[in-house]
């Protein structure tokens, strides 16, 4: 029970979309290298001297990686919108919390210097 009072608190969920973020981009740049590779690896069939059973499993086997590739880009697109529409809230939330602390620990201290 005592972890549900820090579900919504903002300082954590800020570090859990910025720690998100840093994920998307790691993984997109993981991609990219993916299709790089795919890329030589169908540039380099087409010098080989390939049988047409040999040829035609080349292009199968390259055809099903970037279909998976596809797939896992949409559902890593769709755990980032997700993710952005849950903790960018929370995010902004915290930025304005922060932004009030500190007007009003200036306000608190102007108060303080007209009493003295």
């Amino acid at each position: 029970m005592g972890g549900k009072t820090n579900l919504l608190d903002p300082v954590q969920l800020e570090t859990l979309y910025v720690a998100s973020r840093q994920f998307e981009d790691k993984a997109n740049k993981s991609i990219q290298g993916i299709h790089k590779k795919l890329m030589k690896l169908h540039e380099d069939s087409l010098h080989l001297d390939l049988s047409n059973e040999e040829g035609r499993t080349m292009k199968e086997g390259t055809a099903c990686i970037n279909r998976a590739v596809e797939a896992l880009m949409e559902s890593l697109g769709a755990t980032s919108q997700f993710i952005d529409g849950r903790l960018a809230g929370a995010v902004q939330y915290s930025q304005k919390m922060r932004r009030g602390s500190s007007a009003m620990k200036a306000e608190q201290a102007w108060i303080a210097r007209l009493k003295k």
